[in-house]
């Protein structure tokens, strides 16, 4: 099964076009259950290397790949780290515990 979105009734979608990114959902989803992030927003590439260690309490995060079309999505709780390097592109790296991201072009 591919899941790529969740519908609004809670349905996966292998389709990109219909619903929110299943991370996206995710993310959310842990932040709704006593764990707000500090930063609601997506981090931004520059930011990335200044991130620090997430404090999850308990909650958890997920690191994927294999989703090169969407590129790098970091997020509290989700980490989408295939920026491409397949096609050229950069490769991500997440080095833990420290939650540090790498990306070499």
């Amino acid at each position: 099964m591919t899941v790529r979105n969740i519908l609004d009734d809670g349905s996966p979608s292998a389709s990109k076009d219909d619903g929110m990114a299943w991370a996206e959902v995710w993310d959310e989803y842990q932040k709704n259950n006593g764990n707000p992030a500090e930063d609601d927003t997506e981090k931004s590439e520059t930011k990335m290397s200044t991130a620090s260690t997430p404090d999850h309490q308990g909650i958890k995060s997920i690191v994927y790949g294999h989703d090169a079309g969407r590129g790098l999505k970091v997020r509290k709780y989700a980490y989408g780290l295939d920026s491409g390097c397949v096609y050229g592109k950069s490769l991500t790296a997440l080095v833990l515990p420290g939650w540090e991201i790498y990306r070499m072009d």
